[in-house]
């Protein structure tokens, strides 16, 4: 409704991290803008269940030398790896994707808001390696100023076709420069490409330690015990959809050790509306459903009868009924069937 605050996107996803603030901030969390981790601090598992070798999460150390006590560490391949370990090459699939993001002042395609085109293989001579995606995005769709285009330019590529590309950066992103070419050929020329960058999407692998060595098998003693949770990166194919994120979230959700005995939540707990959202939805359902009522009750009573003189229906004498003389004989069919 209009009395309810809502933050909406323009030009990019940083509203999305303020609105994860604010959601922060109301379950009495904190955030600490400018500070980096320097070091995990693990502890020996003195459950009874734990094994000698057994390690959980203690705690992190800040790049300003200060000490948080925690029992649970999210994060992702971006800001943990092993110290002396190398983390290039540490991808977790063969999935690849070369990408392409172009600005323009006129629309690719020819329409307003998203659009989406997909370009076969055939329709290029040579043809292409792959089918090659175009997403249109204006500014009605709130990623772009009025009178600009994004367009998102994807193909799914094999990390065995990659290993010959390395050296020669223009042929993997070639079948993207001959399709933005050729969508930019319908219009008045190349001149109305305003900026356009083109990058490699790949996975990673979230293990970013050696259990070899002494301090990987901490680490990965901490991961076991969901103690340190390390989130994966978004997929690479398929380009445009984004589906394990969600329930990748409800995992650590879950999963988390950072809950006091008895106190995990339930399946229920995850994404649980708000208690002034659930209560404004169900009084809308609890309209919605009475008005349903009436519809249906109208529906069954039918149209009203037109007054009339008084029908005899055959074999009851005495019986009258007020309406048409269709009514008065569906009734004494309904009078003969019971006595027979």
């Amino acid at each position: 409704g209009t009395g309810m605050p809502l933050l909406y996107p323009m030009y990019g996803v940083a509203e999305m991290a303020q609105g994860f603030t604010r959601m922060c901030a109301l379950h009495r969390g904190t955030y600490a803008l400018r500070t980096s981790i320097t070091k995990l601090l693990a502890e020996r598992d003195s459950s009874e269940e734990a094994t000698e070798d057994t390690w959980r999460l203690a705690g992190v150390v800040t790049d300003r030398g200060e000490v948080i006590r925690t029992r649970c560490v999210i994060t992702s391949p971006d800001h943990l790896s092993q110290k002396g370990i190398a983390t290039s090459g540490n991808e977790s699939s063969d999935e690849r994707c070369a990408r392409l993001t172009a600005i323009l002042d006129c629309p690719l395609l020819g329409e307003e808001g998203l659009n989406l085109c997909v370009v076969p293989p055939t329709s290029f001579e040579p043809p292409l390696a792959n089918v090659v995606q175009v997403l249109q995005l204006d500014w009605t769709t709130g990623t772009c100023p009025k009178g600009y285009v994004v367009a998102h330019l994807s193909q799914a590529r094999r990390a065995t076709e990659d290993v010959a590309a390395v050296a020669d950066a223009d042929s993997l992103f070639c079948d993207l420069e001959r399709v933005l070419k050729a969508l930019l050929s319908k219009l008045d020329g190349l001149h109305h490409c305003l900026l356009s960058c083109r990058y490699l999407h790949t996975t990673r692998n979230c293990c970013r330690w050696d259990s070899s060595t002494p301090d990987g098998q901490v680490l990965a003693s901490c991961a076991a015990k969901h103690g340190l949770l390390v989130c994966s990166d978004p997929h690479a194919v398929p380009q445009l959809l984004c589906g394990h994120e969600v329930d990748e979230a409800k995992t650590v959700f879950l999963q988390a050790s950072a809950y006091d005995a008895g106190g995990r939540p339930g399946l229920d707990d995850f994404l649980k509306k708000p208690t002034h959202v659930a209560l404004e939805e169900q009084c809308w359902g609890m309209q919605e459903l009475e008005q349903f009522n009436e519809q249906m009750l109208d529906a069954e009573r039918g149209p009203s009868p037109l007054p009339g003189p008084p029908v005899l229906v055959p074999d009851m004498p005495g019986a009258l009924l007020e309406g048409e003389g269709e009514l008065g004989v569906a009734n004494s069919t309904e009078g003969e069937r019971s006595r027979q």
